[in-house]
């Protein structure tokens, strides 16, 4: 009588193991099943500049994660509107990014043109990169007076949204940045602006 209790225990315990398994599985298979066509970009896109329905392409993805993701069947939301920050190819489009041409630049934010000189930025330097513009020259002290102080760089973190010319020349070369509307005026007061590339993920400045 014993060996038989424990033959129909292991009997028991194997179907439970099964169907614990075949729940699991299920359950596995629904989640990664539960996917969403969502719109990402196809190619870069600067800031200001209006989205055409070239600009995009149709992605898959788990979950929205929070991110106000476009779906792919809200194209006509997109296409005609202006990028208001500089879009990557393959970044997945998120409805804080695009708005109407007024919307650009963004409320408390303002555009300002600087020219960089030859070895001011790194030579690949691009738009959409996140950089900060460091002053590189320090004021000439004038005839009868004591040499200049050394005055602590002005820094100012800002994000790329053209650059004319390449880095590598010989010649300056013109960067328009995305700052804070009071950083524009620190920016554009510079003698010799440098730009140092940021990582996207970080506060930290050089």
């Amino acid at each position: 009588m014993g060996e038989r209790r424990r033959r129909h225990g292991w009997l028991w315990g194997g179907i439970a193991l099964v169907v614990v398994a075949g729940l699991v599985f299920a359950l596995l298979a629904q989640r990664l099943g539960d996917r969403h066509a969502v719109l990402a970009l196809a190619r870069p896109v600067p800031a200001g500049q209006v989205i055409a329905d070239g600009d995009l392409r149709r992605v898959q993805v788990a979950e929205d994660g929070g991110l106000g993701l476009f779906r792919d069947g809200d194209r006509a939301q997109v296409v005609g509107r202006v990028a208001l920050v500089p879009l990557e190819a393959g970044a997945l489009l998120q409805r804080s990014f695009v708005g109407d041409a007024q919307a650009f630049p963004p409320a408390g934010r303002a555009v300002v043109s600087v020219s960089i000189k030859p070895g001011g930025a790194p030579a690949q330097v691009r738009e959409g990169q996140r950089v900060a513009v460091i002053e590189a020259a320090q004021p000439a002290a004038t005839a009868g007076t004591a040499p200049a102080t050394a005055l602590p760089a002005a820094r100012v973190v800002a994000t790329v949204v053209t650059v004319g010319g390449a880095a590598v020349t010989t010649q300056d070369f013109a960067v328009s940045l995305l700052v804070d509307i009071p950083a524009s005026r620190v920016v554009t007061a510079m003698r010799e602006p440098r730009l140092v590339l940021l990582p996207a993920s970080t506060s930290e400045v050089p």
